[in-house]
């Protein structure tokens, strides 16, 4: 298309046609800004990798706002080929141009940006300075190591926060060391995030720092230390937490005893079985949901008696988890507690009926049925055998067994289970 007399209504033309090289030319339109301006809009928004040649030449727009578009562009595209021209502008006189560079480099995460956002960290404008740093944990260079523990200690807690956050992407030993020290900044975020990096990093040289952290009068910390020891692992980070989330189910607050009981059920809460089964009645209901949905993962038949009684509960939704995790644990006393709550059990899978259609399936029929017979052969008589059944019993012998036992006249399945009788 000819340069002559085009018009922003032009450019939008080629943006609603997605003409990328159409809007490339239209950046070199030197008789009108806004033509550029809104070329950089379009080519913004649009992303594509053929413009990142022309967006790179309009790094150099005397126009700010082509340049500011230009920069945010060419950090969507994320192409390496923008590297060297962003380097560059991070020493324009615009801060908000720099920032936008220094975020581009951090999304296109391209090691020959490393010198240029090292050399950013000296910017006088905080925003800047925080973009730069975390370009530079995007990055995750080790050779920035060092320039970012430097950030770790600086003044204002919006460059000491990413900082933080850079480092537990990079690691390294002396990146463990400082973010051990940054559990104890007097800024509660920093505090956090530093015990997030930890846990990434997992180095187990900050289990110590986590234990103490994990027992912080700030919540936010404590689960933070909480999730780092979980990651790091090992027997000693493992017991300190659990012993420290014991405390808490004993907490004033009910948002900490609700959290503490989900961390409980998501590492080896067999160490804390008991009070999670305690947990099934406590006073709020999001408490009781989160310990019966822990009791369900964990699988122990011990929690029986617990969730017999949380069938119970006045919240459907303890109810329901309750009924899920006696029906995850299967044996005679949980069929029996689920059976007493008048909760129906699908009689294939075991699982309990809680929505959904449920079917009856004369008695005959059920255990008649090749499919039945075949799944049964398949998925029951390896652990019947492995149980109590010695090799020579067939499938036949012990479905014959069964059905001398059973008294009722139908079968129950839920929908899943039904194509095994159709």
């Amino acid at each position: 298309m000819p340069l002559f007399g085009l018009s922003k209504s032009d450019v939008d033309k080629m943006e609603a046609k997605r003409d990328v090289k159409g809007l490339v030319k239209a950046l070199a339109h030197k008789k009108d800004a806004d033509v550029r301006r809104a070329a950089a809009k379009a080519l913004e928004k649009m992303g594509d990798k053929l413009a990142v040649d022309g967006l790179v030449v309009a790094l150099k727009d005397p126009e700010i706002d082509v340049r500011r578009s230009a920069a945010y562009a060419l950090g969507k595209i994320g192409d390496a080929h923008a590297v060297d021209g962003l380097i560059d502008v991070l020493k324009d006189k615009d801060s908000d141009l720099r920032c936008r560079a220094a975020r581009a480099l951090g999304e296109i995460r391209d090691a020959r940006a490393i010198n240029g956002l090292v050399a950013a960290l000296k910017d006088q404008d905080l925003t800047v300075l925080r973009q730069s740093v975390e370009a530079l944990g995007n990055i995750g260079d080790a050779r920035a190591v060092d320039v970012l523990i430097v950030a770790l200690k600086n003044q204002d807690e919006k460059v000491r926060r990413p900082a933080a956050e850079a480092l537990g992407k990079i690691g390294g030993e002396h990146a463990v060391d400082e973010l051990i020290i940054s559990l104890k900044d007097r800024d509660s975020i920093v505090r956090s995030v530093a015990a997030d990096a930890l846990g990434k990093i997992g180095d187990p040289r900050a289990v110590d720092g986590l234990i103490v952290a994990l027992k912080d009068r700030d919540s936010v910390l404590g689960f933070s230390a909480a999730e780092a020891l979980e990651k790091i692992g090992g027997e000693r980070a493992l017991n300190e937490l659990v012993l420290a989330l014991k405390d808490k189910l004993k907490d004033g607050d009910s948002n900490a005893r609700r959290q503490a009981v989900a961390y409980l059920g998501r590492i080896e809460g067999e160490r804390a079985l008991n009070e999670l089964v305690l947990a099934l009645k406590d006073q709020n209901s999001m408490v009781r949901i989160r310990a019966a949905e822990a009791l369900g993962k964990i699988g122990d038949p011990r929690a029986v008696d617990g969730l017999g009684i949380a069938l119970f509960d006045e919240d459907s939704m303890v109810r329901n988890l309750a009924a899920e995790a006696l029906g995850k644990i299967g044996d005679a006393r949980a069929r029996s507690a689920l059976t007493m709550a008048g909760v129906q059990i699908c009689d294939v899978c075991g699982k309990p009926l809680l929505s959904g259609p449920s079917f009856k399936i004369p008695v005959e029929g059920f255990y008649n049925s090749p499919k039945y017979r075949e799944w049964f052969d398949r998925n029951m008589m390896p652990r019947l055998r492995a149980k109590v059944a010695p090799s020579y019993i067939t499938v036949d012998m012990a479905l014959a067994e069964m059905r001398s036992k059973d008294k009722t006249s139908d079968s129950i399945v839920c929908g899943v289970c039904l194509g095994l009788f159709t």
